[in-house]
């Protein structure tokens, strides 16, 4: 079902002037709503709950005696967007700086006066209200990146309701970061694979220095690769590193790429023009306005998290660009914010002080957490930890990416179902140490691995050298297309899978979660922006 509710624009000094549309759907197996609500929080900033549909579907998969709430913020979705009549292309880049322009100055001319009543905050306090409409007697939470953010400030609003809390990706108030996980991919490539040690050797410094020399445009390179040179030739790369870290499945090509960039054999600037001419075609992505709201994105991306420095000192998008080139790093984030501060009309405004505070907790918080996040990295989920006490726990996840819940982590889903079924009184955590989870195939020697190299480098040789399949995997390379081209997302698919709470019914949970993603489901054509601004 779903629900359209009014709300004050501006509650504290005109509470019956304006208002906004909040749009809400809900999610239940039987003839009516239960006792037990789940609320699913989206990220961005900017994102609607649109793309959490299958998400709902899956939770009640897990436990169909939970009724699963998808609350548009406001700006957003079908919540009184603010928005150009079509979103820019998703990635910044210094060749489409025009397109976005014009997009914020129809933002400013359109919806200037009232973009300060569009924030965390106000957004917060709509789903405290919405909650006390509904009043179940057991409230849990799931937010994920951006979401973790709006999901602190609800918990310092008097009254707010909650029984048990899962932030998955944390974005801790008041951090601004550089991100090191291209580094420590590479460092990984190098401890788990002789053939990624022997083309970066032991300390993994040659994508550093290969970056360098082509910000200073020595790399021998360049003259065989056109794109190189052009305007944005550092960006792209930048932005492909970027592509190579935040999408799980495409880890194995992290080192396969900077070799190929290394190496220019003209076999390989072959094969990184086919990389080139894929990526392309997927950066020009424009996400649909029920999905995403770029102009409720930049306002509170220039407003509450990334404006700490003051306009005199705060970089150009310019000069964001070499720093965070320079430095290996994926910052996403602080490009956007960058590109805003370069608007010196956009109408900021002053956040109230909670945007900067950590909450207090009163009952249990689940910080979910992935070894290899490039938006909000480990030492973020820490950070959030202990800002938020004794009622927090932590857990890492190996090898993931940005959002531990993805289609096919039965640890994760495993996880998730007991915080929420004992609403946080307990949860079993032993299976993120064990075998369930291995490194990639940095070797290339695997058929999924050869099929991605296929796929983005038009051969299955992963590092372009021979290599060959190991004995005990399969003869042939995965075929890909582009449905396969990233990380197993979710997709509109409705799942009817019952469990019940037994020892048993978690092994069903096991099995029949593989069975129906492997039959069901299939990824995004689209990468999400986990990879880039969605934080």
């Amino acid at each position: 079902g779903c629900a359209y509710r009014t709300f004050p624009l501006d509650r504290d000094n005109d509470p019956t002037g304006s208002t906004v549309n909040s749009f809400t759907r809900v999610f239940y197996t039987g003839e009516s709503s239960t006792d037990e609500a789940v609320f699913l929080i989206e990220g961005g900033p900017g994102f609607s709950n649109h793309a959490f549909i299958p998400v709902a579907d899956f939770l009640l998969s897990l436990n169909p005696g939970w009724t699963i709430y998808l609350q548009d913020h406001r700006g957003t979705g079908l919540s009184s967007p603010v928005n150009c009549a079509e979103n820019p292309s998703f990635y910044f880049n210094p060749s489409n700086t025009t397109e976005y322009q014009s997009c914020n100055d129809y933002i400013i001319a359109n919806y200037g006066s009232v973009m300060a009543h569009h924030n965390t905050y106000n957004a917060a306090r709509d789903l405290k209200e919405t909650i006390d409409i509904i009043n179940p007697p057991k409230v849990g939470i799931y937010a994920l990146s951006y979401g973790t953010f709006f999901t602190n400030t609800y918990m310092q609003i008097p009254g707010a309701r909650y029984d048990a809390v899962v932030l998955d990706g944390p974005l801790p108030p008041g951090k601004v970061w550089n991100s090191q996980v291209s580094n420590d991919l590479t460092d990984l490539c190098v401890r788990e694979s002789s053939v990624c040690s022997d083309a970066f050797d032991e300390m993994g410094h040659h994508p550093r220095l290969i970056m360098d020399a082509l910000i200073d445009g020595s790399l021998p390179c360049l003259d065989k690769l056109p794109w190189l040179r052009e305007e944005d030739g550092v960006h792209l790369v930048r932005t492909y590193n970027n592509y190579l870290t935040a999408t799980k499945d495409a880890h194995v090509l992290m080192g396969p790429f900077w070799h190929r960039l290394l190496r220019c054999t003209d076999e390989d600037a072959a094969q990184l023009n086919t990389f080139h001419a894929q990526r392309t075609a997927a950066d020009t992505y424009r996400s649909p306005t029920y999905d995403y709201s770029y102009g409720l994105g930049i306002n509170i991306i220039a407003s509450e998290l990334y404006s700490l420095a003051t306009d005199d000192v705060a970089l150009t998008y310019e000069q964001q660009l070499v720093v965070m080139s320079r430095m290996f790093s994926d910052g996403g984030g602080q490009y956007s914010s960058s590109f805003a501060r370069d608007v010196s009309n956009w109408p900021r405004y002053t956040p109230p002080a909670i945007s900067r505070n950590f909450a207090t907790p009163t009952a249990q918080v689940l910080i979910l957490i992935g070894s290899l996040d490039p938006n909000t990295q480990f030492g973020l989920g820490k950070w959030f930890e202990r800002g938020l006490g004794d009622n927090a726990q932590m857990v890492k996840v190996p090898y993931a990416t940005h959002g531990t819940l993805t289609a096919t982590d039965t640890c994760v889903h495993a996880m998730i179902y007991e915080f929420f079924t004992t609403w946080g009184a307990s949860v079993n955590t032993s299976c993120t140490t064990s075998s369930y989870y291995t490194p990639p195939d940095f070797d290339g020697s695997e058929a999924p691995a050869r099929g991605m190299s296929e796929y983005m480098f038009g051969t299955a040789d992963v590092w372009n050298n021979g290599h060959q399949l190991d004995a005990n995997s399969t003869s042939d390379a995965v075929a890909m297309t582009s449905e396969d081209s990233c990380d197993c997302d979710w997709e509109d698919e409705d799942v009817e899978v019952v469990l019940g709470s037994t020892l048993a019914g978690m092994f069903l949970l096991v099995c029949l979660v593989v069975l129906f993603f492997v039959l069901k489901w299939t990824p995004k054509t689209t990468d999400t922006l986990m990879s880039d601004s969605k934080l």
